[in-house]
């Protein structure tokens, strides 16, 4: 294929994908390797998963936080990383005496021209006294060429117990020559110190439980905003945002709502909490005398297209032979938002949970959290980090046509050998086949790439050749 097909090839795919990557003095290889990395990921993760092997490592750098404590602005401690979809961009959250996000160019994954262990690269663009809103903290700009980040600022409320909170909107276009990031919108709030706060947004909303029982959505473009009171039942766990539509997870209780009209900030309309009913609820069933948890995967904010589904798993946890040895089975219920919305918009009734994947999946209690997914060929990737290594999960997006095969099982398992981490020092590109982890007291960053880049030897490194278990 000629570079002008290359092009073409990868624009399809970053669009399809997401994706954000420079093509700034990409060379034909350069196009070649960006194009096909979704396919030869699935590719290599099947390969793992039939044969039992971990995933083939084709390049591992690092980044020793360590030996830039003299910049300013830097702290070296990492608390949290987040990968941006494409694996040229990562962001960083660090802590010291105060907190720091960082910006980070990485290249092209499967090729370093930076020197083997990234002993020169520096940060891209950094903010001073800020700290990541959530732990998957960024959502592509309206056209696609940068991001938004969603950032906070925590201190002591006047009251005892209370805090007071700054949120804070950037856009960075990290592909421009200079890019910093530039301040977009901002608001503050009070909240309890004991409460779990939880968000949700999109290129020009934000959503956000504010209190017990009370749900703000925030437009930061339009500086308008609603609030409405919801159900205690018994506890609001997870809120998310779907295209025009909310979607709060009470327990077992699943709620959709659309947007109620949004006033100006200035207005009490925008603050005083209204009455507003969901459109459709649904409860999960339960299990008599079993009292499940109830967790929630949903893709990571990056991708929030409303007929991306939502999957609501049943936890049942049962003790084992041995002692602290449990073992953990699941329901897994799919919520998918644009049906439900069509049918309420065409004043049908609406239908229960589709419950396409009812079968019981056993898996690992120490499997931990799973990040909220993302995609690659239109599969849906999920990791968790266990005692030995990355446990990386493959299902289909959409299985409503696909038929029911009882030795083709729904959700597939790759394995990445590396040292067990805490979620939020652990990211994976799927779709680029870069992976990076955050140890050695967290001052050091490692980035792992899956596949190789065309104008490489193409060698697996032989120390991550390890059996699996």
């Amino acid at each position: 294929m000629n570079l002008s097909l290359w092009k073409a090839l990868f624009r399809r795919v970053s669009m399809e994908n997401s994706l954000l990557i420079s093509e700034c003095g990409m060379t034909l290889k350069d196009y070649e390797n960006a194009a096909t990395a979704p396919a030869r990921f699935l590719s290599s993760f099947q390969s793992s998963n039939q044969h039992g092997i971990p995933l083939k490592v084709y390049s591992s750098h690092y980044i020793d936080t360590d030996l830039l404590r003299d910049i300013p602005v830097f702290s070296e401690s990492v608390s949290a990383v987040y990968l941006v979809p494409g694996g040229q961009f990562m962001l960083t959250q660090h802590e010291g005496f105060t907190s720091e996000i960082h910006l980070w160019d990485l290249g092209a994954p499967g090729k370093s021209d930076r020197g083997h262990d990234f002993q020169d690269l520096l940060p891209l663009a950094s903010l001073e006294d800020r700290s990541f809103l959530s732990s998957l903290p960024a959502h592509p700009t309206g056209n696609g060429q940068g991001i938004i980040l969603f950032a906070c600022k925590d201190a002591l409320g006047e009251e005892e117990g209370e805090c007071e909170r700054d949120i804070f909107v950037y856009e960075i276009y990290p592909m421009l020559e200079g890019a910093s990031f530039r301040q977009i919108a901002t608001q503050s709030y009070n909240y309890s110190a004991n409460e779990d706060l939880s968000y949700a947004f999109n290129h020009n909303k934000l959503v956000m439980f504010v209190d017990e029982g009370i749900v703000r959505i925030w437009d930061y473009v339009t500086s308008t905003q609603a609030t409405w009171s919801v159900p205690m039942y018994p506890i609001i766990s997870n809120i998310f945002l779907r295209g025009e539509i909310v979607i709060i997870q009470h327990s077992n209780l699943v709620s959709l709502y659309t947007i109620p009209e949004l006033h100006t900030l200035d207005s009490s309309l925008s603050s005083d909490a209204q009455s507003w009913d969901p459109i459709f609820s649904s409860e999960l069933p339960s299990i008599p005398q079993i009292s499940p948890q109830f967790e929630v995967e949903a893709p990571d904010p990056w991708y929030n297209q409303s007929e991306l589904p939502i999957h609501i798993d049943s936890l049942i946890y049962s003790e084992g032979e041995e002692p602290y040895n449990q073992s953990q089975s699941a329901i897994r219920y799919r919520l998918y938002v644009s049906s439900l919305v069509d049918e309420y918009l065409s004043n049908r009734s609406a239908s229960q949970l589709h419950n396409k994947e009812s079968d019981f999946t056993t898996i690992p209690a120490s499997d931990g959290c799973l990040e909220g997914y993302r995609f690659c060929e239109k599969q849906m990737i999920s990791f968790s980090s266990f005692d030995k290594g990355l446990s990386i999960q493959r299902a289909q997006m959409d299985i409503t046509n696909v038929p029911l095969l009882l030795d083709q099982p729904r959700m597939t398992t790759a394995v990445h050998r590396c040292p067990q981490n805490e979620k939020t020092l652990v990211s994976l590109c799927s779709a680029s086949g870069r992976f990076v982890n955050c140890h050695a007291e967290r001052l050091l960053i490692e980035i792992v790439d899956f596949l190789p880049h065309p104008s490489s030897e193409g060698k697996p490194l032989p120390e991550y050749e390890s059996d699996s278990d």
